[in-house]
């Protein structure tokens, strides 16, 4: 309680309505039209996916509008950051971050406890929403999140879920229907798991066992100081440095606790909250309706619809809103909580990769669809974000060489204000964000080089002096695929300040090189990110003559 205190700002109402919170909100919703209008293997990296898999050379070109665009947001975000940070002097003191972390906990443990042993749904909203006058800020993120991943993950998992538990409920009626009336109990309550103690306790363990098995199979232990042979051009294993001093690996006995309780407290916590008050309200998880619905994927190939009905992917998005968590003031408020520890483990994972002040729109969403009239399986606890659980968990890891690119988002807990993008370099490569090179990086088994049109031309010339370049610069035989909309690119925001990327210089191209391990590098993408392939190989089936 005195950390609460001591953290709540003096006029905590007015960050809700001053210039920084409407600067924040205009800036991010004036760019949602210019990252729809990217290219689009670059805001649907499904169709990056699918010219990856042909091992060919080939570019990408998003054309005079869409780099004009990144021009555009690198200056408006350097003065909405400006706003932000102007606008916050005044209204919203800053607190020590220890003292708002201390706070958000309470709120949390608060939570926790009107969930366990009260079992009220409505005293633990009522509760969660101290969290606004701890961190005023952090409503932006959340909700900013919620609307990157709702299409994604949650509308079109929840439609599947209520359509296949439709299902089960009719097929256990006709069944119920035909047998004694002393069976009919049985067949009603017919694979229907309930949620309770035993439940809850296992599914964790089940959790932290999947961290477990990340760290030990694919963690990287040891010297980092070195260059590798690998990931982000030649990175690899290596990048121990970043604009904060040195990154701690995570080597130690102590240091892997730390991880583990802190990790939990922050990122599990939401599941927990969420599964007390499903016992509380003796909730069954649908077992037949659960298996019929990840037997078909029928809730990914709705999320597969929304994205293309919404006109981008929820990976744009997210870097989008990554980006603006990390403006000054706002990071203190929210996402510096997912940064607290240095470098990264599966265990720091939440099944959306963030922290709890990111996490409330998300989690009333879910407490709605599982304790409102409909009694819904709620999308936690679905194939669908369970497979996305796994995928952030393996995000998360750092592997032992950062070959194929794998260490992109590690590298993003090591410079803070770089690789803003989750799956792939490819999107902060052409904003300016990416590190450890800003104009190459390696992903897929392919290097892939930012360019400018010119150097390209040049390259060709001095490659073919007698003949002309190619009319789309594709140059050398490989595929293009080119952009004539209006695009998007931005710069960077640390932590504790922000670092304005370049973003993309007039006439970008991004020249896609396979290297000699090309297939194994596509059998890594398979393997860590499952979901990112399989919707490829869904959008594949769905596009196969746009895509050839």
């Amino acid at each position: 309680m005195v950390c609460l205190l001591r953290a709540m700002p003096l006029e905590f109402g007015l960050p809700f309505v001053n210039d920084g919170s409407w600067a924040l909100w205009c800036f991010y919703l004036r760019h949602l039209n210019s990252f729809r209008a990217l290219p689009e293997p670059l805001r649907f990296p499904p169709a990056l996916y699918a010219l990856l898999r042909r091992a060919q050379p080939f570019e990408i070109a998003p054309g005079a509008a869409s780099d004009a665009a990144a021009r555009r947001y690198n200056a408006d975000l350097a003065a909405t950051k400006a706003r932000v940070r102007d606008a916050c002097a005044g209204a919203l003191p800053k607190a020590p971050f220890r003292n708002t972390m201390g706070a958000l906990f309470a709120v949390r443990a608060a939570m926790i406890w009107a969930a366990w042993w009260r079992g009220d749904l409505a005293l633990a909203v009522l509760l969660s929403a101290l969290q606004f006058a701890v961190a005023p800020m952090s409503l932006f993120v959340a909700a900013t999140q919620f609307v990157a991943l709702c299409t994604p993950l949650m509308l079109g998992t929840v439609a599947a879920t209520a359509a296949t538990q439709a299902t089960a409920a009719a097929a256990r009626a006709a069944a119920a229907a035909v047998l004694p009336r002393s069976l009919q109990p049985a067949v009603a309550s017919l694979l229907q798991l309930r949620v309770d103690g035993a439940f809850i306790a296992v599914f964790f363990a089940l959790d932290q066992l999947q961290c477990v098995a990340c760290y030990f199979n694919w963690f990287e232990r040891g010297d980092r100081g070195g260059d590798g042979g690998g990931g982000n051009g030649g990175n690899g294993g290596g990048s121990s440095l970043s604009g904060k001093g040195p990154t701690h690996p995570v080597t130690s006995a102590r240091k892997l606790a730390a991880h583990v309780l802190f990790g939990f407290a922050n990122s599990k916590t939401y599941t927990l909250v969420l599964l007390l008050l499903m016992r509380a309200a003796r909730c069954d998880v649908d077992l037949l309706a659960w298996a019929l619905e990840a037997r078909l994927g029928l809730g990914a190939r709705l999320c597969d619809a929304s994205m293309r009905w919404a006109g981008v992917h929820w990976q744009p998005l997210f870097y989008h809103q990554h980006r603006m968590a990390h403006l000054p003031r706002v990071y203190e408020h929210a996402h510096k909580m997912h940064h607290y520890l240095h470098d990264a483990t599966a265990f720091d994972a939440h099944n959306y990769g963030s922290g709890l002040p990111e996490e409330w729109c998300l989690l009333m969403f879910e407490l709605a669809v599982a304790l409102g009239p409909l009694r819904l399986t709620p999308p936690t606890l679905c194939s669908g974000v369970l497979l996305t659980s796994w995928t952030n968990k393996t995000g998360h890891t750092r592997g032992a060489s950062g070959a194929h690119g794998v260490n992109h988002h590690c590298d993003h807990h090591t410079y803070h204000n770089k690789n803003f993008g989750i799956f792939s370099c490819v999107l902060d490569l052409y904003f300016g964000t990416n590190a450890p090179h800003s104009d190459s990086c390696e992903f897929a088994g392919y290097m892939v080089t930012k360019k400018e049109q010119q150097q390209q031309q040049q390259q060709q010339q001095q490659q073919h002096p007698t003949g002309p370049a190619p009319a789309d610069g594709s140059g050398g035989g490989g595929s293009s695929a080119d952009g004539n909309a209006d695009g998007s690119a931005d710069g960077s925001a640390d932590g504790d300040g922000s670092a304005d990327g370049e973003g993309a210089g007039a006439g970008v191209v991004l020249v896609f090189t396979p290297l000699p391990h090309c297939k194994e590098g596509l059998h890594v993408l398979d393997t860590y990110y499952p979901d990112f392939a399989g919707m490829a190989a869904r959008m594949l089936r769905h596009d196969t003559k746009k895509v050839d």
